[in-house]
């Protein structure tokens, strides 16, 4: 009688590696799921920027600006029309009185005293027709010709600070003072002193920080660049717009340190 042979002793064992890879597969999977969510639900820190604020320069910078607009153009003080001078008023003529002769009648047979006559009342002209009461009436249209005048004046003014309500100040001022605030005036001032061409440069997400440091009575002391742009051209421009601005339009009354941001898409606008 044969022996029965084994059939299974030329199977080896062992793990099926397909096993291995499916659950390699799976966890990468799993793991790339949990990463996307906890991305979308930490939250994100991202570095706080200042507002850019378009300064009107003509608006002095002061230390406790009020609320109001930077950009508001400043308001001039209506000049007051002047009334013309009056014509000088002249003396009025003299009036003339004029008195006829008297006519002494010949003597009588009889002896009797002559009569006097009486000179007749000089004539006098009206007061209505007299020359000083025309002038005065030409003084008076005059005046109410002054008083139309500059009330048209006052109107046209107002009319034209109509559409700019808001004084000159800074949206988050806290202060009294009619003006801007240092930072953004120093901002907009390096802005318009700022000349580099966008061809010039290899990359538009370029930004540099810079610290620059005022004396009491508003000169230049000293900047120190705290973050380079790692563009040679972008920083040189930075440092020639800051040496443009020597002297503050008014004196800060202390020393003055400011961070200044130029922002290479912030700077291209307008």
């Amino acid at each position: 009688m044969l022996p029965m042979v084994n059939t299974r002793q030329g199977i080896r064992s062992g793990s099926d590696p397909g096993i291995g890879r499916t659950l390699l597969g799976s966890l990468g999977l799993h793991l790339l799921i949990i990463f996307f969510f906890a991305g979308s639900l930490l939250p994100r820190f991202e570095e706080e920027r200042r507002p850019v604020y378009y300064v009107d320069l003509a608006n002095l910078p002061v230390k406790a600006p009020r609320a109001g607009r930077p950009d508001a153009p400043p308001i001039k003080p209506a000049t007051p029309v002047k009334p013309a001078p009056l014509p000088a008023k002249a003396p009025p003529p003299p009036v003339k009185t004029r008195t006829e002769p008297v006519k002494v009648s010949p003597p009588a047979a009889k002896t009797t005293p002559p009569a006097k006559a009486t000179a007749p009342a000089a004539r006098t002209t009206k007061a209505d027709d007299s020359p000083s009461s025309a002038i005065d009436d030409m003084r008076r249209k005059k005046e109410i010709a002054d008083l139309k005048a500059t009330l048209a004046a006052l109107a046209d003014d107002r009319r034209a600070r109509a559409p700019d309500d808001a004084p000159v100040g800074m949206p988050d001022g806290r202060g009294s003072e009619s003006g801007v605030s240092y930072d953004a005036w120093v901002q907009s001032a390096y802005k318009q002193a700022w000349t580099l061409s966008r061809y010039q440069v290899g990359r538009l997400d370029l930004e540099a920080k810079v610290r620059v440091t005022f004396d009491a009575e508003g000169n230049l002391r000293d900047y120190k660049i705290d973050a380079e742009s790692g563009d040679a051209r972008f920083d040189d421009s930075v440092k020639s717009a800051i040496l443009q601005i020597k002297k503050l339009p008014t004196a800060p009354g202390e020393r003055l340190e400011l961070e200044v941001v130029f922002n290479l898409k912030d700077l291209l606008k307008d």
